[in-house]
């Protein structure tokens, strides 16, 4: 018995506005904890922008860290305040 073609279709990913797409994306990098200690990694400061195009793809840019990075959230948490 023949195989039946099967059809290709490409899924479209849902439409996000930019500003929901980035709100989603650093509740996402919120949820990504140091090993070590308790704060993660947003919080730490080891993310600095997040630059999002047209078609939705987000990139994160990460140069040298440095404690200035953290946030209060985190420094709070590391006794640092």
């Amino acid at each position: 018995m023949p195989e039946t073609p099967r059809s290709e279709t490409t899924a479209t990913p849902p439409t996000v506005e930019p500003a929901q797409l980035e709100t989603n994306v650093v509740a996402a990098l919120r949820t990504i904890y140091d090993p070590e200690i308790p704060v993660n990694i947003y919080d730490l400061g080891l993310i600095y922008q997040l630059d999002i195009d047209a078609k939705g793809r987000v990139d994160v840019w990460e140069p040298a860290w440095s404690p200035e990075r953290l946030s209060e959230d985190a420094k709070l948490k590391l006794g640092l305040l």
